[in-house]
């Protein structure tokens, strides 16, 4: 009997565990949203050259991560992104290959987020998180 009992918490357990995941998955698809080429979030060329433009509308303060992964044999990729007042909240250019992860608290308000490239045979992968609950995005070029 208490080999039974054993069993029956194990299976128990896996189920609730299966349940979890399952929540899990079913949140981050419904809540999370990466910005960029969609759906060309993984950029391969030979030649690109381009100027992308996103407003972000933060309606709660939330924060925001950016993945950025890119292998570059010539050119430069640069990102901004600027608040609605002109500030700056970040800024850089790649010129070599190189792998950004960061976060940022925005607070409310709109930030424009700018993409630049002059690249030659890059290879990118390019993620921008965020809660879509709670932000918006707006394709402006």
């Amino acid at each position: 009997m208490e080999i039974f009992h054993k069993t029956k918490v194990k299976y128990i357990i896996l189920l609730i565990s299966g349940l979890f995941l399952a929540f899990s998955i079913y949140y981050f698809q419904n809540h999370i949203f990466e910005i960029g080429l969609n759906p060309y979030s993984n950029l391969r060329s030979d030649r690109m050259t381009g100027k992308e433009q996103f407003v972000l509308h933060v309606n709660k303060p939330s924060r925001v991560y950016l993945l950025h992964n890119a292998k570059l044999t010539g050119g430069y990729v640069e990102f901004v992104i600027k608040k609605e007042d002109g500030l700056v909240i970040e800024d850089y250019r790649l010129t070599e290959d190189k792998f950004i992860n960061r976060s940022y608290n925005l607070e409310e308000g709109k930030y424009y987020c700018t993409i630049m490239r002059d690249v030659e045979n890059n290879r990118e992968k390019l993620r921008f998180y965020y809660d879509k609950r709670f932000i918006t995005q707006e394709y402006v070029k």
